[in-house]
């Protein structure tokens, strides 16, 4: 298998991948969101998780990009380098932000249906 191949073999994955994440969201999504006290739940569990993960990133973002500033340095990392550096560990903090917003959308639908039984 040639580079070029393996690249787009590479690509095709992760492009079924995500397709799999999303038929699986919207599927989840589409279930009942329970009874007013669980969606209250759902809603704080949320709130509480996102300002968890807001205080956790903007401390663990400043670490990231101080140390990618400073290995751009020691290496001698310049220009385009010392950028992709940075942009990354902005990047790699940015694509967390879904986690905490499905499971505790999902929460309530998937508890749902056991607690009505």
């Amino acid at each position: 298998m040639s580079t070029g191949q393996f690249e787009l073999l590479i690509l095709v994955a992760a492009l079924v991948g995500l397709a799999y994440a999303g038929l699986q969201t919207a599927l989840v999504l589409r279930e009942d969101e329970g009874n007013e006290r669980m969606r209250e739940i759902s809603a704080a569990i949320r709130e509480g998780a996102i300002a968890f993960l807001r205080r956790e990133y903007t401390f663990v973002f400043a670490v990231a990009a101080v140390l990618a500033i400073i290995i751009a340095f020691a290496f001698g990392i310049t220009g385009d380098g010392g950028r992709l550096a940075v942009g990354s560990s902005l990047a790699s903090e940015e694509a967390r932000w879904p986690g905490p917003w499905g499971w505790s959308s999902a929460s309530g639908r998937t508890s749902g249906p056991r607690r009505m039984r």
